[in-house]
């Protein structure tokens, strides 16, 4: 069960646009809803405090991780706060279609899940003061033992459809090496780190090459490769782990071939020039992590495939009044836990 619900909340964590998979709602209305409701998908409806509470607990994270300064003393904070407010109800909506979706697979709780749920609600509820509890319009415990029932179901469908997923995974493909690198770069960017980088002139990459066949001559005559990287390396002395897929192909295929403590030509990539030196030529550690991270993917491609399949015939109505009068700057310092999902994370059961 843990594995299920660390994937659930890796697919759901990575959702960036609204709807999570470009699906858009067919019927944006400001008519036909009651107050309390944001929006209905195939006749289910998704209410405001479900997208508040999601909302209120994706923001109060991004504040415990990156502080207050990141949504409210930034100039892109009208972005920020856009975004976080698109994957909070894109999460929420894709949590609903995948309920609908369960039906059809015949996906229920069983009864020691349900009792699960009930202890995450009860510790979710009772944190929450008279003040949080009247601001998000008098929610109950019921209402939110439905919502973690709907995420459990949505773990349960995930794991269902993910299950046949071919989980044999080879050394090799999932290999990874840990080297030490000098680079010297013949690009240049802006201190905007979402600048592009530019190529140097001629003049300045010939300097960037002598500079590396020096680093690279120093190595040769004996003297500590991470000396020479600390005098010619425009990165410093960086020790770092590659996976097959992480370099360039010239790069990726002179890292892979270099045996432990073997140190490599000076390689010319498309940014710069590069000397490796290898630590390891197979970090189990490394490798076994990678192995996990293959079958994610996989699993996820493969969920993917078959929820957009699905949501892209669905219907569902958009109260755009609603939508509107709910953001970051309407939730955030009302309600101040930011552990509604990771209750659910934390608790744990055999499968």
């Amino acid at each position: 069960m843990k594995r299920r619900i660390q994937a659930l909340c890796m697919v759901l964590v990575c959702i960036a646009l609204f709807c999570g998979c470009g699906h858009k709602p067919k019927y944006v209305l400001t008519t036909g809803f009651d107050d309390k409701e944001l929006c209905k998908i195939e006749g289910d409806s998704c209410y405001k405090y479900e997208a508040m509470i999601y909302l209120a607990n994706i923001t109060n994270e991004y504040v415990n991780l990156y502080g207050e300064g990141f949504i409210n003393d930034n100039e892109k904070s009208p972005v920020i706060k856009a975004r976080i407010k698109n994957i909070a109800l894109a999460r929420l909506i894709k949590v609903k279609i995948m309920n609908v979706m369960a039906d059809s697979y015949k996906i229920t709780l069983e009864e020691g899940e349900v009792q699960l749920v009930n202890k995450m609600a009860d510790e979710y509820y009772n944190g929450l003061t008279k003040d949080e509890i009247d601001f998000l319009g008098g929610v109950t415990k019921k209402q939110i033992v439905d919502m973690y029932k709907e995420y459990f179901i949505a773990a349960k469908l995930y794991q269902n459809i993910v299950k046949d997923v071919n989980l044999e995974i080879s050394d090799d493909e999932a290999r990874t090496v840990v080297v030490k690198k000098i680079y010297i770069a013949t690009v240049a960017t802006d201190s905007d780190s979402e600048a592009t980088a530019s190529s140097l002139g001629e003049e300045e990459k010939a300097s960037a090459y002598q500079r590396g066949q020096e680093a690279y001559q120093k190595i040769a005559s004996g003297e500590s490769f991470d000396a020479v990287a600390m005098a010619y390396s425009d990165v410093g002395d960086e020790t770092i782990s590659y996976k097959k897929g992480d370099l360039d192909e010239v790069l990726e295929k002179n890292v892979f071939n270099l045996s432990e403590g073997e140190t490599s030509g000076l390689i010319t990539g498309s940014d710069g020039y590069y000397i490796f030196y290898c630590v390891n030529p197979f970090s189990r550690e490394d490798t076994k992590a990678n192995k996990e991270r293959i079958i994610e993917e996989r699993q996820k491609e493969t969920f993917d495939q078959v929820f957009n399949s699905f949501a892209k015939d669905s219907d569902y109505y958009l109260n755009d009044k609603a939508f509107e009068e709910i953001g970051v700057d309407s939730v955030f310092g009302k309600v101040s836990s930011y552990n509604f999902f990771n209750i659910f994370e934390q608790y744990n059961i055999a499968d």
